[in-house]
């Protein structure tokens, strides 16, 4: 009997103490959440966020929550128009213009770029990914591999390149269609490689360009892709042809961190803008500026963006419509959680304050009326409509 009301006791002690521990994890992660909205809620210039007043060029049109919520790159879904996928570092979901989940799949261990072409012509998911080691010291992993990897629309595996980490840095895949067909684009920082749809290598330019500055776009209208990049240590943006070789200089480019080209007309115009740091007293330390150009690489104008204002690391810039007439502008996105839209020549456009710091963001085109502004932050991803009559008409 005794061992009876022995057991039965340990049994009532158990049950108390995983009430006990069930109460303390609801009341931590309470807490947690709490420090976190306060945390992530930005208070930009001491401006309310511009989503809720009256006159906002931009309306939220959906909200997705995630957990947990690490989405980083996003990329428009290869011949599929408005549907795009969002890599959450070893995962990777498909959405739609409306914000519902299509699917879900692993994604290769530490990755942590996403690019695709929308045209379908290349129709994988290039992914970059790494593998690390454990050197000893507390904090302290090395990396030991570099991948490119080629993923099907479902996650499956079609090839995989290997790279000594010695060799390249701030690996990034562009798509391209350089003529017959399309290929893929390897950026490296010390070289350019071009890859055909099952991984062979076609070319190698061993151009030393500064990371994220390789762009591509159809700048004389030929129906090929053009390939910029932004040479290092070089103050120039240069031109490459289809066989990887380096035509010569196309614009000045004063260093920038970041170059994109696109489509801004249905006609085929193409802008491109670049994003560079300035140093300097004028500047009050270190400050951002845009430069704006045409196809043939004159400089249509530049803008200043505030001081200490921090672009997102890996795309801060895209073009959308964003007043439904097919002209697109650009958008650029900073970690306070605002957007910023300028013309193609410069000319500042409308502003968006989220009010939550932004992890990434992507314009996902529409087929009819504006393109589809979608962000992620530290609670999932929103959309965003623009809307044209708050829009600054531009010159």
């Amino acid at each position: 009997m005794s061992t009876f009301r022995a057991q039965q006791g340990k049994a009532s002690l158990t049950a108390i103490l995983a009430i006990v521990a069930l109460i303390s994890a609801v009341g931590f992660w309470m807490a947690w959440k709490v420090v976190r909205d306060k945390m992530e809620t930005v208070q930009t210039h001491g401006l309310p966020p511009a989503a809720a007043t009256s006159d906002a060029a931009f309306l939220e049109a959906w909200s997705t929550d995630m957990f947990p919520p690490a989405i980083y790159e996003m990329a428009l879904a290869p011949g599929q128009p408005g549907e795009f996928f969002a890599l959450d570092n070893d995962r990777i979901y498909r959405f739609d213009s409306s914000g519902a989940q299509r699917d879900k799949f692993a994604a290769p261990s530490k990755s942590s770029r996403l690019a695709t072409d929308p045209s379908g012509q290349v129709p994988y998911l290039l992914v970059v990914s790494r593998k690390t080691k454990w050197t000893g010291a507390i904090d302290y992993v090395l990396t030991t591999d570099e991948f490119l990897h080629a993923l099907d629309t479902r996650g499956r595996e079609v090839w995989t390149k290997r790279f000594d980490p010695k060799d390249v840095s701030a690996l990034e895949a562009v798509p391209a269609n350089l003529g017959r067909t399309a290929v893929i684009l390897l950026s490296t920082g010390k070289r350019i490689l071009c890859f055909d749809l099952e991984g062979k290598e076609l070319w190698v330019n061993p151009l030393w360009h500064h990371p994220g500055t390789l762009a591509v776009a159809d700048l004389d209208g030929d129906g090929v892709d053009d390939i910029l990049a932004a040479q290092a240590p070089l103050l120039q943006i240069v031109q490459i042809d289809s066989r990887g070789r380096t035509v010569g200089p196309w614009a000045k480019g004063d260093g920038p961190s970041r170059l994109r080209a696109a489509r801004i007309q249905r006609t085929g115009e193409v802008a491109v803008a670049s994003l560079r740091q300035v140093f300097g007293r004028q500047t009050g330390g270190v400050q951002h500026r845009l430069a704006f150009f045409d196809s043939r690489g004159s400089e249509l104008g530049e803008a200043g963006l505030a001081p200490g204002a921090s672009p997102l690391s890996y795309s801060p810039l895209a073009a959308m419509d964003v007043d439904g007439t097919g002209r697109k502008s650009w958008v650029i996105a900073l970690g306070d959680g605002s957007i910023h839209v300028y013309s193609p020549s410069g000319q500042h456009r409308a502003q968006l304050y989220t009010g939550k710091r932004l992890l990434t963001f992507l314009v996902v085109p529409q087929q009819t009326g504006t393109d589809l502004l979608v962000t992620a932050t530290s609670r999932g991803l929103t959309g965003w409509r623009p809307v044209p009559s708050r829009m600054t008409p531009p010159n």
